[in-house]
């Protein structure tokens, strides 16, 4: 008997198995006689089996990561939730964790046996749909500012409009877009066919990354990337050197590219609610810059290069680490607010007396047990937070300012 007419009977023992799985079980055995007598008598098939699914799930966890899926993420967490647990059991969660990336697939039906292969396929398939669902949706909110006879409603059909140097001087007519709350999970290649782009708006999607291609719209002045899970930046977000905002509040971010330094032009840079650890040297490139927010993020430090943002009249550090603050802070003399409440700063810089224009200066929720001296200098102090630290009392030359104070929290 040949393994393709155990195959073709349809078994029902062998017929959930992925044929590359079978195959290998019943090579296994030395001979069909000897396979067919031990599959009920023995251990043997269950413990090649189960064997087999272990080398299976394994493979799953060395397949590459996909842009729209991170493949291999989420099989580690259902290792790690589940510890201990069979293979079998990994690839049924899998399997539905899979469709509920993309409903409208048909489950694999994995009673029996799983296959590395068949997760690829499913894996591939799905993140195709996700493609090709995301440049719809994207297209449609496009096409509106086109206004075409006959648009193309199919995505290659999309991606072949978008991409015919025919239709280049219509696509450059577009100069803002708004994909805002638009349940994008990739932002489609072809965005980097908008060139004349001055204004773009994703905010509230579930953008896990960015495509190089962004780094095409090399006019945007406006770019809005709030409330996604956007988990890195591509280099080439550094092309975008006309940008006045960025706002990328709310991700999932734990570094920035160091070409966010050429990046010159910013006046606004929203960086708050992530999860930065440092921030890169080329920042103090940014010397535009007059407000920043990074808030809410796990910063330990600041770099000493802040001192070149000179332009800076808001700084928000608030809910970070930070445990001090550089000396070279003095030279943001036109800062007007600064934010540093709950981190964990236990002193302050006697150079924050250089900071005279400072009107709001928060600093509650610290590990403080005295204050500089110098922050009599702060003449232009109006509202000043010191609640829930450890000061016992406060510099003499404070009493100076405590007619102009609008609000004080000690």
């Amino acid at each position: 008997m040949s393994i393709d007419s155990i195959i073709t009977q349809k078994n029902p023992v062998f017929s959930t198995l992925p044929e590359e799985i079978f195959q290998s079980i019943v090579f296994s055995f030395g001979s069909f006689r000897t396979f067919l007598t031990a599959r009920g008598t023995c251990k043997q098939w269950n413990n090649s089996l189960d064997r087999r699914i272990d080398q299976e799930w394994k493979k799953v966890l060395n397949l590459p990561w996909n842009d729209p899926i991170d493949l291999k993420k989420i099989a580690i967490s259902i290792e790690e939730r589940t510890a201990g647990a069979p293979a079998v059991l990994f690839f049924k969660q899998l399997n539905q964790k899979l469709f509920s990336f993309c409903p409208s697939f048909k489950k694999i039906d994995f009673s029996a046996g799983f296959s590395c292969l068949q997760i690829t396929k499913l894996h591939e398939d799905i993140c195709n749909t996700i493609q090709d669902e995301s440049l719809i949706i994207f297209w449609n909110q496009l096409q509106k500012q086109l206004h075409l006879e006959n648009p193309p409603v199919i995505a290659h059909e999309i991606r072949q409009w978008m991409n015919d140097p025919e239709n280049i001087d219509q696509l450059n007519t577009i100069q803002n877009l708004i994909l805002e709350s638009q349940q994008l999970r990739i932002l489609p290649l072809e965005i980097g066919n908008l060139t004349q782009l001055k204004k773009l708006d994703l905010s509230r999607n579930s953008l896990q990354s960015l495509p190089e291609t962004i780094g095409n719209l090399t006019q945007l002045k406006e770019l809005y990337l709030p409330d996604n899970s956007l988990q890195s930046l591509p280099e080439t977000i550094g092309n975008l050197t006309q940008l006045k905002e960025l706002c990328l509040a709310r991700n999932s971010l734990q570094s920035l590219p160091e070409t966010i330094g050429n990046l010159t032009q910013l006046k606004t840079l929203y960086l708050n609610e992530n999860s930065l650890q440092s921030l890169p040297e080329t920042i103090d490139n940014l010397t535009q810059l007059e407000a920043l927010y990074l808030h809410e993020n796990s910063l330990q430090s600041l770099p000493e290069t802040i001192s070149n943002l000179t332009q800076l009249q808001v700084l928000y550090l608030a809910g970070n680490s930070l445990q001090s603050l550089p000396e070279t802070i003095s030279n943001l003399t036109q800062l007007k607010v600064l934010y540093l409440s709950r981190n964990s700063l236990q002193s302050l810089p006697e150079t924050i007396g250089n900071l005279t224009q400072l009107e709001a200066l928060y600093l509650d929720n610290n590990s403080l047990q005295s204050l500089p001296k110098t922050i009599g200098n702060l003449t232009q102090l109006k509202t000043l937070y010191l609640d829930n630290t450890l000061l016992q009392s406060l510099p003499e030359r404070m009493g100076n300012l405590i007619p102009q104070f609008a609000t004080i929290f000690t």
